[in-house]
């Protein structure tokens, strides 16, 4: 029996490798499903690579079926872009006529800009995603038809091997920029896991807004500190710094241990911890998509979280360091180490030891009963042994497995050399599908999707034989294989068997691919270029047709701007001859305001002299009547010595009278002259600021007296400056005048204040009344010329123009008004002072 097995297995190779060989070229697949992959950063991240690492992995050897079209938003050199819509306008131009049927999106910033404008650029399409820190559902609310795998660091783990490291270690500082988004979903993810970080340690977040700077507080920190970076920063010059790179500058810069969550920080400046594999995590979310791709809903497809992370080390910074002697976690990866050999706990070592003895227990009784099976078999072996060589020595994939349960019988050579399985794995042991397909216990996984092994063996089963179907083999690591495969149902020792040949391609297959790839990109550049050339000619026709419009519309504006600038001139030249007059006509009125002020001023002086010098004329005509009456009595008589006493007495009264309100008119001239003398000259002199206020003030008692208001002055009494006194008295009797008229109703008993001082280079002059005060709206035009509330019964709207003028362009000063309804008003005026004291004014 076994030599007519060997016959017809022998047979059945050789029909099968002549077909094989008649039918390599397969047809090609009129059309392709087309999937998006948009990553969040640059190709040059590392981080980026292996995660493209981990789809090729998957998509690779379905090129045939699938077209894969990449892009990388480059998020950490260029974070601005994501916040307008460059990106969005571009991919909307670019993708205009792609239909994608998934879409895998890297890393945060991919994840939320699709969840901002998947709607408008790729509606109703799935979305898978990967790498995403800190995800919680919150991020996706909302988002439809989403799934993907969430990269869910590990760090309290990385805490506790960073402090198994160094024991001594106060405090761990997370460094990072406050507007990344890594930087966010890690930090709130570590915060939500410090309840849980039972240490003796604080863990502290400290944010900057570039690398720079936080290199600058890392140099601060005492040395039981550790670094840890958890996102992408940027330098002072705004260019984008990721991870990767970030760690290599810090390492470089610190002496302090800097720390990592992620695989691509090795080699990059970190020691290394309990780190996220980039590669499993494209390679999961590659896995998902073949499985929408299949049919499979992707709310029915569970987001991954928790995925496993590594222990990895780098020797050069464990070195660094002097970590060489500490103990790792068993089983970690150590990168750049001198040597290639195993570091074995001794736990592991004692243990191995017993499983050996075991084993050689066990090898021996076995070996006994293994030669005396060996005698048995020797003569049949002898048989069948050209035949088995043939078998094992094909060039091609040959197995023979059972029909019912589909467990292995025999594999050639070519089996383990193409799928990486040692003979204990496969033989005895049915074949499992990665996708869809749980498979058992004991089965190893051979076939990608159970969807395409199914159809296969339903079709094997109604026909009896298969020939030259393509399909998609995955090697023990994962790497899928693309192969012809065809087969036969055999009867073996009575019982059905599949006996099958499948023919490697997947080195061909790339080639197709890539050949179909250069001639897609070759076709599209030149259909891209032939309708630029076609949109230019259009838009160059277009172009003409809009210039000769426009020369024809220039000319017709070009004349009607002539007649417009003659009427222009004409009416410029009309407008500077009114603006002439309206200015010689102001300044009239503000020379007659100052005139009419100073003749109110004079009217007043002179009915306030009028009192004294009446005073004084009774006086002296009273002394001329007794003087009458004494000398007749001293011509008609002689006078006793009391009428002479009594006269004297009189005399005295009359001329003391006499003189002082001689005196206080004098006074009242005096000031009145040095006053009006100022105000209707520009004579520039040296003056006592506190007298000439008094003056002032004195010159105005005739308006003042008949009010009940009291008028305070602050002043030094040695306060002096050269200057313009006129302008001076100016200012104030504007001020006041301006309180009598509008600050106070008729009875009231009104306070006003003047302070004056002398603050380094400026003179200060605040003047306050609390009076009724002013609205805003009036407030915002008391210095415009001619706005008056009072109008018709004393206001003219010209007083505090007046002073602002002469505050502002004839002292170079500031002028500022304060005032609430019902509060009073203040004025702030700053004058500046040269250096001896001079207040430089300009004359007229």
């Amino acid at each position: 029996m076994k030599t007519k097995y060997g016959c017809r297995l022998l047979l059945f190779i050789l029909l099968v490798n002549l077909t094989v060989g008649l039918s390599l070229a397969t047809a090609q697949n009129e059309g392709r499903t087309e999937v998006l992959v948009l990553h969040s950063y640059s190709p040059d991240y590392e981080w980026t690579q292996t995660e493209q690492q981990g789809l090729d992995s998957i998509l690779k050897p379905l090129e045939n079926q699938i077209k894969v079209r990449i892009e990388y938003m480059d998020s950490n050199h260029s974070p601005g872009l994501l916040q307008g819509s460059l990106l969005k306008q571009l991919y909307k131009e670019k993708f205009a006529h792609s239909a994608f049927s998934a879409i895998i999106v890297t890393d945060n910033a991919a994840l939320e800009f699709l969840r901002v404008n998947r709607d408008e650029l790729f509606p109703g399409v799935p979305v898978i995603f990967c790498g995403v820190n800190g995800y919680d559902e919150s991020m996706i609310r909302g988002f439809k038809d989403v799934t993907g795998v969430a990269e869910d660091n590990d760090f309290l783990g990385l805490f506790e091997i960073a402090l198994q490291l160094h024991p001594k270690t106060k405090r761990i500082m997370i460094y990072g920029i406050p507007d990344d988004p890594s930087h966010i979903a890690n930090v709130a993810l570590i915060r939500k896991l410090l309840p849980e970080f039972k240490r003796q340690v604080a863990v502290e977040i400290r944010e900057f807004p570039d690398i720079e700077d936080c290199i600058t507080d890392i140099h601060t920190l005492p040395e039981d500190s550790l670094v840890i970076a958890v996102g992408s920063m940027r330098t002072k010059g705004g260019e984008g710094v990721n991870l990767q790179r970030a760690n290599e500058i810090i390492s470089a810069a610190v002496s302090v241990p800097v720390y990592t969550g992620w695989d691509f920080g090795l080699n990059h400046g970190a020691i290394g911890g309990l780190v996220v594999s980039g590669k499993d995590q494209g390679r999961l979310a590659a896995e998902m998509a073949l499985r929408i791709l299949n049919g499979e809903a992707p709310a029915d497809i569970e987001i991954l979280q928790h995925v496993r992370n590594v222990y990895m080390f780098d020797y050069k910074q464990l070195l660094r360091h002097d970590l060489i002697d500490r103990k790792l976690p068993e089983g970690a990866v150590i990168f750049n180490s001198p040597d290639f050999s195993y570091r074995v706990s001794r736990e592991a070592y004692w243990t191995g030891a017993v499983a050996l003895v075991v084993l050689v227990a066990t090898i021996i009784i076995l070996s006994a009963n293994i030669r005396k099976r060996q005698r048995a078999e020797a003569a049949l072996m002898a048989s069948e042994e050209k035949y088995s060589k043939a078998f094992r020595n094909c060039a091609d994939v040959v197995g023979i497995a059972k029909l019912s349960d589909g467990n292995y019988i025999e594999v050639s050579d070519a089996f383990f050399e193409t799928f990486g399985y040692d003979r204990g794995e496969v033989i005895d042991k049915p074949s499992s599908a990665y996708i869809q397909d749980d498979g058992a216990d004991r089965s190893f996984r051979l076939w990608l999707s159970a969807t395409e092994r199914n159809q296969l063996f339903e079709k094997l089963g109604q026909d009896g034989f298969l020939k030259n179907h393509e399909t998609h083999w995955c090697t023990k690591s994962g790497e899928i294989r693309v192969g012809l495969y065809s087969a036969e149902v055999m009867t073996i020792n009575g019982e059905d068997c599949i006996v099958y040949v499948w023919h490697d391609i997947t080195e061909r297959k790339w080639a197709e691919q890539e050949l179909r790839r250069v001639n897609d990109d070759l076709e599209h550049k030149v259909e891209h270029r032939t309708q630029e050339l076609s949109s230019l000619n259009q838009e160059l026709i277009a172009m003409n047709e809009e210039l000769q419009a426009i020369n024809e519309e220039l000319h017709h504006e070009v004349e009607v701007r002539r007649r417009i600038e003659e009427k222009l001139a004409d009416a410029n030249d009309e407008l500077k001859r009114a603006f002439d007059e309206l200015k010689a006509m102001q300044a009239h009125l503000v020379q007659s305001e100052k005139m009419a002020a100073l003749g109110n001023l004079v009217a007043g002086v002179a009915h306030e002299i009028n009192t004294p010098l009446g005073v004084g004329v009774t006086a002296a005509s009273h002394l001329k009547q007794l003087t009458d009456q004494f000398k007749d009595f001293c011509q008609n008589g002689a006078p006793r010595r009391q009428d002479l006493i009594d006269y004297l007495h009189d005399l005295e009264e009359a001329v003391t009278i006499t003189l002082k309100n001689l005196e206080r008119a004098a006074k009242l001239v005096y000031s009145f002259k040095q006053v009006s003398v100022d105000q209707s000259s520009e004579v520039r002199r040296e003056f006592n600021i506190n007298s000439y206020l008094a003056e002032i003030l004195l010159s105005m008692q005739p308006q003042l007296k008949r009010t009940k208001h009291t008028v305070s002055v602050e002043c030094h009494d040695e306060l002096k400056i050269d200057g313009y006194p006129g302008a001076f008295a100016q200012i104030v009797t504007n001020l006041v005048m301006n309180s009598l008229t509008h600050a106070f109703d008729p009875g009231d008993e009104g306070r006003i204040s003047i302070k004056v001082e002398r603050t380094n280079n400026h003179l200060l002059f605040i003047y306050s009344d609390n009076g009724k005060g002013m609205q805003q709206n009036v407030l915002a035009k008391i210095f415009d010329p001619f706005f008056t509330t009072k109008r018709g019964i004393g206001g003219t709207g010209l007083g505090l123009y007046v002073v602002y003028n002469i505050v502002t362009q004839q002292f170079n000063g500031t002028i500022k008004c304060e005032s609430q309804l019902g509060q009073g008003t203040t004025f702030h005026i700053h004058l500046p002072i040269g250096k001896e004291g001079t207040i430089d004014g300009k004359r007229g």
